[in-house]
């Protein structure tokens, strides 16, 4: 694939990365977005566009989308399958939140100042 633009933009390469990692023939069969509170991921599961007996299911690949704003920040490839993948985003997405909800100790509050 040839591009005319000499410089593409971040967003556009990572897509184009992903579809180089996935291979020839590949597209996104599903996907999950789950919200942090510095961003968004989403858990792309992509499989074969032939149909399902000509591949197997381990031919499917999952990959995570880490979006910032309004463009794709990053991504990586996920060594478990898109549900596992998925539980584990939900988690950490859980984790983030609760951590930022706890309030910050105030002075009189805090364990070395009571002392």
């Amino acid at each position: 694939m040839q591009l005319r633009n000499a410089v593409p933009s971040p967003s556009f390469q990572a897509v184009l990365d992903i579809a180089q990692h996935a291979g020839r023939g590949m597209t996104v069969a599903r996907f999950e977005t789950i919200r942090f509170p510095t961003g968004t991921v989403q858990v792309w599961e992509l499989t074969p566009h032939a149909p399902a007996s000509a591949h197997d299911a381990a031919a499917a690949l999952v990959v995570a989308v880490f979006l910032k704003g309004r463009g794709i920040n990053g991504w990586k490839p996920m060594p478990a399958g898109f549900e596992a993948a998925v539980a584990h985003y939900r988690r950490r997405a859980v984790q983030e939140n609760h951590r930022r909800a706890k309030p910050v100790a105030t002075r009189a509050e805090h364990p070395a100042v009571a002392a």
